[in-house]
């Protein structure tokens, strides 16, 4: 019996979460360029302290230069860089090696030019493409650098010291830092950061700096690419910001300033940013020179919304009190993201901003954050790779074969032969060998890349242009960004989507709320999309709501209510735009003197309600420049937040009576029922993605005079803070939440806390001194949060409408039907996704839903259990256990191998799953339970994954992809679909109203979820079938070329003689062949646009690779051997048993290779047009030109004398026996593959050609599109599966279609 080893579990399990970590940090990646170091100081007109310096008087700390450079390549470097970059491919290497072997005077097979002609040719292309891409990016680079702004001169920068030091010293530091540089570059050691940290802040708190005299100091313009850390920058109105800063002073008495950040995150409402309230004071430049301090600052990060310092001022602002507090050591300031400005953002509405650089150049968020995307592939690359290799063995093998017989040959010494080599047999066969090389090359395609590369090129043009994807309300288009994935859009097994603002428009109306126990709200415009589809679950037909009432009385009887307590100032009473109304909230609200102390209550807890939303909120009011008011004539203000959701909070709130009306930094002024009152802001508790709430703790004016804390968040956020003795409203409440989610509206719960001041400044000290701890700033400042953010009192909920975008459920059905599972990963509740499910056609009635939920890892695991049990279709007690983990060093590779489908007995239910985010995570730290989401994923044809994280998103995309080996598609619009968007093998982005993030790190950029649908159908269709024959035929049409120079190997006793003219060879794929192969790749159509929409069972195809495979890739090799002895031997039987030349004259060696020459590209360029689907003209125009071409070449080109082959053209075309010879081996040779098709296309046909035959016959075109699903097509044909589920049809239908069938065929 074999002993387990104590703690192995233990070492496996922290081998596991350490190979996890590894991953999380490749999906959610945060480049740093100094990750060796804790954090950096930036010091401000004090010296640099002893330990902040090097040996050589120099600061320790480099900082990047401002200037930008995002090109590749300079003048000096462009050649060497792009050349090396080339040889990476080993095709090139191989074409370059060849070029050199034909170079030598041992292989001097012809001139030395058409030698290097065809591998310059392909180069310069990809040269002269890598340059143009490159000079388009210096033009940017230059534009940017030489922009202009004012910082502050005649000052030394303290941070860059070093004017003194000798230049033997300068010399002695560069040269050392040279060589750390390369002994870091090639890992010989790693530096290591020796400084302690906390000796240094020691030293700095000791220091006593003198004043800094610079009487001449003052704001002039320089260029930004001068702009240096730890300057004084002076920017005014509209200027845009140079590198990353800290805001000191502004224009604004409240240190308040507005910024635009379109250019960094696409957002085009304006944000508010505030100064430090200690440099307030800073207005001039000697004010700036007065200023000592240093900054603790954090290292350069990518993400945008965090950032962390402190600022340790040596001399404060001037005071009244007594200077004696300047012995007490520097203050510290605690900095944050939202006292910065970053390179990208543009100053508005505001007069000036005066800030301190601490970032610059590639240190700067923008440009750590426009780094590369994750190189992608496509699959058939891929593929093409592996069969580009097993080219390279067919060569090798025939080189092996004419060397060992050239050798053989040479030994028996049986004959004599022209070109032989001679000497030894192993010299003999080493020699022909390398010779081998150099008439086999042609086996590999040198036009292949290239081709392939103008290919994509026109694919992602025809994207770019497609009408039909165009969106004109945002005046977008679809936006192809990685040109080499088009053909992986024809092979998408799995889509990935986001739901809100992916399927929704993320334009958030107001639509129900629960206060205190009571639940208000009617919408004006109908039920809802997510209410609709509850009822499409409960089989009831959908209704619109509007029927159960009036709209236009309730409309009346709402304003009523409204008028009898205020007269509206700021809200909205236009019907059409109204999203709100319910009466009974006003006569609520009004408790007449004669009301109850309940109702009185009740009113006052409505007013709270209310107060909270126009109250606690970071939205900010956006005024025209020059306008010294709020608000427009109209009364209309226009608020600006950073949700969607939080600015319908707030218009709602005013449209209900309670207007926010300004914010400065230290207060908030509402409109409460036509009173203003202004409430002082003590704290702004942010929300983020940990926290899942917001809070705000501000000081109430008469008739409160207290203090009170505003929470607002995820409603199990909430009710876990609550206070005790709340069990009834706490019930109601959740009652009306869930009532509010099968509504399918997202839902926020409201409570509030009334503070002592006692409590309030305790707890203030408190998170002041978190807010100035530079290490785990983050940890202490949740901490303080969560110990005032208890014991709240709850007042309500609200519930907000995302209404679905326009033909989503259309789109959806048509992926469905087409054979993709889709998935979305959603933040929602359960409940609201799976109603939107149902409305959005992701989930129906004849599906067998399956849910998955639970906070405790046991409960989640055993309800997973029982669900694989279930869609496996055999009870669990018989599961077999899994297959043991591979060993590997790979995280997916250590999955168990997953099961077949087909391995269980198949069922005719089509299973749906939903996943709650917490069940989630348990089944995807544990290895047994991924394998089996790996198993059953492809037997759910919908999967909803509920309350997920970014993370989350990404780690199931990545382990469908990886585990399942299959094409994965993945769709979003906000910056927490990122990572999911880069894990997939193809990433699109909607631009909507989540700025520009998500198409930043996109493939491809559209603007409506609908468009998914032509993307994927039509283009992904046409490009799978263009590039697959493509290549095939690149592979083909060199094969067929090169294969008759093996049959001629026979003949010459394997010396490696060349058998075309050298001119034949290098314009081969040059001219005679290309284009119609680029034609086909371009151009050809299997059905048209329409057709492809209607019939997406087409789409199976490409899912099902029937077009690209090695399968196909060996058939057209054979095909190629089988014509290439065809044409070779009808030659060589008839030159050499019949005189064919009316003078009396045999043909010799260049008759034969020029007729087989001629034949073969006659043939290539027919079978190409044969393969292709369509004939229009350019395929036809590309098919007779290049064979008239190759005619006229030959003749034209054996008229000069100089040539090997003179006279052969003449020779050959006279000859009535060439043209009989040539007819027959067209028709031989091509006679195979037409009999395949035609019995393929009678007998056994698939949907492609059914709906080829309708679309020809147009009278059943019209039928085909009003009825698409109705077509019976036989999805068996193009499907090594058989399908799961039928379409839903009658036998009647099928009597029909089946006798439309009869009739085409019979025409």
């Amino acid at each position: 019996m074999v002993q387990s080893i104590p703690g192995r579990k233990h070492i496996l399990k922290y081998r596991q979460q350490a190979q996890r970590k590894r991953l999380e940090q490749t999906l959610l990646r945060s480049p740093s360029r100094h990750s060796s170091l804790s954090n950096r100081r930036i010091f401000v007109n004090i010296p640099l302290p002893e330990s902040a310096l090097d040996q050589y008087g120099f600061p320790k700390t480099d900082f990047p230069s401002n200037r930008i450079r995002t090109s590749k390549y300079t003048l000096f470097t462009f050649l060497p860089k792009n050349l090396f970059e080339q040889f990476h491919r080993a095709a090139n290497l191989y074409f370059v090696f060849l070029v050199i072997l034909q170079l030598l005077p041992w292989f001097a097979v012809g001139s030395p030019a058409f030698v290097v002609l065809p591998i310059a040719v392909v180069m310069a292309i990809t040269a002269i493409k890598d340059g143009f891409e490159d000079w388009r990016r210096h033009t940017s680079d230059k534009r940017y650098n030489s922009s202009k702004t004012k910082i502050l001169q005649q000052w030394e920068n303290s941070n860059y010291l070093g004017s003194n030091v000798s230049i033997w010293r300068r010399v002695q530091r560069s040269t050392r830092k040279i060589l750390s540089y390369l002994w870091s570059k090639f890992g010989w050691f790693s530096r290591k950061n020796v400084q302690n940290s906390d000796d240094i802040l020691d030293e700095l708190s000791m220091l006593q700096p003198s004043p800094v005299h610079a009487p001449n100091a003052e704001f002039t313009e320089v260029l930004w690419q001068d702009v240096r850390v730890g300057d004084f920058i002076y920017l005014r109105n509209n200027q845009p910001v140079p590198a990353d800063m800290v805001i000191l002073a502004t224009s604004e008495e409240d240190g308040e300033c507005y910024v635009e950040t379109k250019e960094l995150d696409g957002e085009t409402n304006l944000k508010t940013r505030i100064g430090l309230d200690e440099t307030a004071h800073i207005k001039t430049a000697q004010d700036c020179v007065n200023l000592q301090c240093f900054i603790e600052s954090d290292l350069p990060s990518s993400n945008l919304f965090t950032y962390q310092a402190t600022m340790h001022i040596f001399n404060q602002a001037p005071t009244n009190q007594d200077d004696d507090d300047a012995a007490k050591g520097p203050s510290l300031v605690p900095i944050n993201i939202n006292n910065t400005l970053l390179r990208g953002h543009v100053l508005r509405n505001t007069e000036y901003v005066i800030g301190m650089i601490i970032f610059s150049g590639g240190d700067t968020k923008i440009m750590l954050n426009s780094g590369n995307t994750p190189s992608k592939r496509s699959r058939i690359e891929k593929t093409m790779n592996q069969q580009i290799i097993i080219n390279f063995g067919i060569l090798i093998v025939l080189c092996l074969i004419c060397g060992i017989a050239g050798g053989y040959n040479q030994k028996n010494n049986s004959e004599t032969i022209e070109g032989a080599e001679e000497g030894s047999p192993a010299e003999s066969g080493f020699v022909t060998f390398w010779a081998s090389l150099i008439i086999f090359q042609n086996i590999i395609p040198i036009s292949l890349y290239v081709s392939i590369e103008f290919i994509k090129t026109m694919q992602a043009f025809f994207i770019f242009q497609d009408i039909e994807m165009y969106y004109k309300p945002t005046d977008s288009v679809c936006i192809p960004k990685s040109w080499n994935l088009s053909d992986d859009l024809g092979q998408i097994e799995y889509v990935f989507s986001d739901k809100t603002g992916t399927l929704t428009r993320n334009i958030m109306e107001f639509s129900r709320c629960s206060i205190n126990g009571r639940s208000y709200g009617m919408s004006l415009k109908g039920e809802t999309d997510a209410a609709k589809g509850a009822k499409v679950r409960a089989g009831l037909e959908p209704a619109d709501s509007r029927m159960s009432f009036d709209p236009e009385k309730l409309y009346n009887e709402f304003i009523q209510a409204m008028k009898s307590i205020y007269t509206p100032k700021y809200a909205n009473t236009n019907i059409d735009t109204m999203t709100f109304a319910d009466p009974n909230i006003f006569r609520e609200m009004k408790a007449d003197d004669g009301a109850s102390d309940l109702q009185k209550e009740h009113a006052q807890k409505i007013r709270e309600f209310f107060i909270l939303l126009a109250v606690c909120h970071t939205v900010i009011i956006e005024k025209s420049e020059g306008d010294a008011e709020y608000h427009d004539e109209s009364n209309q203000l226009q608020y600006r937040a950073e949700s969607p959701d939080e600015n319908a909070l707030v218009t709602a709130a005013k449209d209900l009576g309670f207007s926010f009306l300004g914010r400065n930094k230290d207060s908030i002024t509402i409109d409460v029922l036509g009173e203003e009152l202004t409430f002082q802001l003590l704290q702004v508790l942010e929300f983020n993605s940990t926290r899942k709430r917001m809070s705000v703790i501000v000081r109430r004016p008469k008739p409160w005079n207290d203090i009170v804390l505003f929470c607002k968040g995820a409603d199990n956020v909430i009710f876990e803070r609550l206070a005790d003795n709340q069990e009834e409203i706490i019930q109601t409440t959740a009652a009306h939440i869930d009532g509010y989610s099968t509504e399918g509206l997202r839902t926020l719960c409201l409570g509030y806390k009334v503070i002592s001041e006692d409590e309030y400044t305790e707890w203030e000290a408190r998170y002041h001194q978190a807010s100035t701890t530079l290490d785990g700033r983050d940890e202490e400042m949740e901490l303080c949060c969560s110990e005032i953010e208890k014991e709240l009192l709850l007042i309500g909920a609200t519930a907000i409408e995302d209404k679905l975008q326009e033909q989503v459920p259309d789109c959806i059905l048509s992926l469905r039907e087409a054979g993709m599972k889709v998935w979305v990963l959603t933040g929602d509740k359960m409940e609201t996704a799976i109603n939107i499910g149902f409305a959005c056609n992701l989930l129906t009635n004849d599906m067998g839903l399956w849910t998955i939920r639970g906070d405790d890892i046991a409960v989640a695991k055993e309800q997973f259990l029982s669900v694989v049990a279930n869609i496996r279709g055999f009870p669990s007690a018989l599961d077999p256990e899994p297959a043991s983990p591979r060993p590997s060093a790979s995280y997916f590779e250590q999955l168990p191998l997953p099961r077949r489908s087909s391995a269980y007995p198949r069922q005719s239910t089509i299973h749906a799953l939903v996943i709650d985010g917490s069940a989630l995570k348990f089944i995807l730290d544990d290895m047994e339970t991924r394998a089996l989401l790996l198993e059953i994923a492809p037997l759910c044809h919908s999967v909803i994954c509920c309350r997920t994280s970014p993370l989350q998103k990404a780690q199931v995309v990545h382990l469908i992809r990886k585990g399942r080996n299959a094409v994965c598609l993945a769709i979003g619009d906000g910056a927490n679909d990122v990572s999911m968007i880069q894990a997939a093998d193809v990433g699109v982005a909607i631009s909507g109203e989540e700025g520009l993030q998500a198409a930043m790190a996109s493939d491809y950029t559209i603007s409506q979820f609908r468009f998914l649908k032509n993307l994927l159908l039509v283009h992904g269709f046409w490009s799978y079938l263009r590039i697959a024959e493509m290549i095939l035929n690149s592979f083909y049409k060199n094969v067929i070329w090169v294969l008759a120079v093996l049959w001629y190997q026979f003949f010459c006793g394997f010396s490696a003689n060349l058998f075309y003219d050298y001119v034949w060879i290098q314009l081969y794929n040059l001219i005679f062949t290309t284009v119609s192969v680029v034609i086909i790749g371009c151009c050809d159509q299997a059905v048209g646009y329409e057709h492809a929409l209607d019939h997406p069972s087409l789409y199976k195809i490409g899912m099902n690779q029937t077009r690209y495979g090695m399968v196909r890739f060996w058939v057209y090799i054979l095909e190629g051997l089988y014509q290439s002895a065809v044409c070779y031997f009808a030659y060589y039987f008839l030159y050499t048993t019949n005189i064919v030349s009316w003078s009396g004259y045999d043909a010799g060696n260049f008759d034969l290779s020029s007729s087989v020459a001629v034949t073969l590209i006659t043939i290539v360029n027919l079978q190409v047009g044969m393969n292709a689907y369509s004939w229009n003209w350019m395929m036809f125009t590309s098919v007779i030109l290049s064979i008239a071409v190759t005619i006229v070449f030959e003749l034209i080109y054996t008229l000069f004398s100089y040539n090997d082959s003179y006279g052969s053209g003449i020779f050959i075309y006279k000859s009535p026996s060439f043209w009989l010879t040539f007819l027959g081996c067209v028709v031989v040779s091509m006679l195979p593959r037409y009999l395949v098709l035609f019995t393929k296309q009678m007998w056994y046909y698939e949907d492609l050609d059914i709906v080829r035959e309708i679309e020809k016959f147009s009278g059943n075109k019209k039928l085909s599109k009003e009825s698409p699903s109705k077509l019976e097509l036989y999805q068996s044909r193009n499907s090594s599966e058989q399908p799961e589920k039928e379409l839903n049809t009658n036998s009647e239908e099928d009597l029909e279609m089946n006798q439309i069938e009869l009739s085409i065929r019979s025409q």
